[in-house]
């Protein structure tokens, strides 16, 4: 790999860094607000989920990017294979939290936000499966793909507030109806998706026909 392209990973790196800190940061803010009992609703009678979710949340979204970065996998591949595993580990209270909370907190966003969490934990895990079974047949290239699989679903909720966040600020919070939030639930799993399967495609056209 030459400096150009080791230069392209590493801003990759840091961008899906400072896309994950969207959730990083609200997430903190939310903690701040249960432990010194301002959260409302569902989070201040019925903490834990919601807790675990967010730190193994934050787990997940400040590890995941260091996966990618090639100077790491080459140089300290310990620490990519531990953190990877602790990637894989975070990944499931995660994803149990949420499907939990999306079954017995208050109904909101409707049907269009049930499945859509549904959908975003069988992608994450899903994901995260493939990947471990492609490495472990030594296939790096398929293992790469579907670690940014996962990584476009744990991304999710940072994409989904790009989105939101403009559009309250010019529209009002009023803008913010069941509909929408089951939208934007879809949204950031396929707009991440689909970027990618772009980046997927982009790859395999530069690899030489043999």
């Amino acid at each position: 790999m030459n400096k150009l392209s080791t230069l392209g990973t590493w801003r990759s790196c840091l961008l899906l860094l400072l896309l994950g800190m969207i959730s990083i940061a609200l997430g903190s803010l939310q903690l701040s607000e249960i432990s010194q009992g301002n959260a409302q609703g569902s989070y201040s009678t019925m903490p834990l989920p919601v807790v675990v979710h967010i730190i193994f949340g934050i787990i997940f979204n400040l590890l995941s990017p260091f996966q990618f970065a090639p100077s790491i996998r080459k140089n300290h591949p310990k620490f990519h294979r531990y953190s990877g595993r602790l990637l894989v580990g975070s990944a499931i209270p995660v994803v149990l939290s949420a499907l939990w909370m999306n079954q017995y907190f208050p109904s909101y966003g409707g049907t269009l936000k049930y499945t859509g969490i549904i959908a975003y934990c069988i992608v994450l895990l899903g994901s995260l499966f493939l990947a471990i079974k492609y490495v472990l047949n030594k296939d790096v290239q398929n293992h790469r793909l579907w670690m940014m699989r996962a990584m476009a679903a744990a991304l999710g909720p940072a994409t989904q507030r790009l989105i939101i966040i403009p559009v309250v600020l010019v529209f009002g919070e009023e803008v913010v109806t069941d509909r929408v939030i089951g939208l934007l639930i879809w949204s950031g799993i396929l707009i991440n998706l689909a970027f990618v399967e772009y980046l997927g495609f982009k790859e395999r056209r530069l690899v030489p026909a043999i």
